[in-house]
């Protein structure tokens, strides 16, 4: 039972190793692909554009068409809006998840030291002959 989970350890740590090695690569050769991406954004933006300027002009002919592209305009708004705050509420959810740890962090510290500190003080207060020594 033991031969057979090694190995199968061993591979999975194999595979981990090859998945590894296509992901550096990969990640190299978007690298230096950087210039030919950075063409492909810029067409997708000019496509976008004369989609929109198209879709515009479109509605400009009829009322109907124009009261679509607003509606729709609208929710794209309405659905980026949302995306914000939600967004906006996570990030202030992790401040306050931090903020909670870094208190109970101090908090754990401060009643360490408090415990130590009376400690002491019942180890003074039970051989007050030592204290002495000990200045």
């Amino acid at each position: 039972m033991d031969l057979r989970s090694s190995k199968s350890d061993e591979e999975k740590k194999l595979k981990r190793q090859k998945n590894s090695e296509k992901v550096r690569k990969w990640r190299e050769k978007q690298k230096l692909d950087t210039e030919r991406n950075e063409e492909l954004k810029k067409k997708d933006r000019e496509r976008k554009k004369q989609a929109r300027l198209r879709q515009r002009q479109d509605a400009k002919s009829s009322n109907t068409k124009l009261e679509k592209l607003k509606k729709q305009k609208r929710e794209e708004m309405k659905r980026y809006r949302q995306r914000k705050m939600e967004q906006k509420s996570k990030k202030q959810e992790t401040k306050e998840k931090l903020e909670n740890i870094k208190t109970s962090d101090r908090l754990q510290k401060h009643l360490a030291v408090k415990r130590t500190q009376a400690w002491r003080m019942r180890v003074k207060l039970a051989n007050p002959q030592n204290t002495n020594l000990e200045q």
